[in-house]
C-alpha cells in the first residue's frame, strides 16, 4: 500500500515510460489502468498493465523496465503475472 501521490508519480512515471519507449520499445502493452481497491478506511490501488502475448518473459522483462522507471519504491510492491 502507497499513498496517493505516490499512486500519482507512479501512474505518471508508468504514462512516460510507456510514450517515450522506455518501458516498451515493441508494443507489447496494449493498455493500462488504475483501480481503486478501497474499502472502508483501509486504501489500496492496483496498477494494471495489459500485454498483447501471455508470454512471462516479456512480462519479466517489462517489469523490470517498468521497475527502473517507477524508481527505488516499485521495489516495495506486490507484482503478479495473470494470464488471460
Amino acid at each position: 500500500m502507497f499513498p496517493a501521490p505516490q499512486l500519482d508519480e507512479f501512474w505518471l512515471s508508468l504514462v512516460l515510460g510507456m510514450i517515450g519507449e522506455t518501458i516498451d520499445g515493441g508494443d507489447d502493452i496494449c493498455g493500462a489502468r488504475v483501480v481503486d481497491k478501497s474499502s472502508g478506511s483501509r486504501q489500496m490501488y492496483r496498477l494494471e498493465l495489459w500485454f498483447k502475448r501471455k508470454d512471462e518473459a516479456v512480462a519479466a522483462e517489462l517489469l523490470a523496465k517498468m521497475q527502473t522507471a517507477l524508481g527505488a519504491q516499485a521495489k516495495t510492491c506486490k507484482w503478479e503475472f495473470r494470464p488471460h
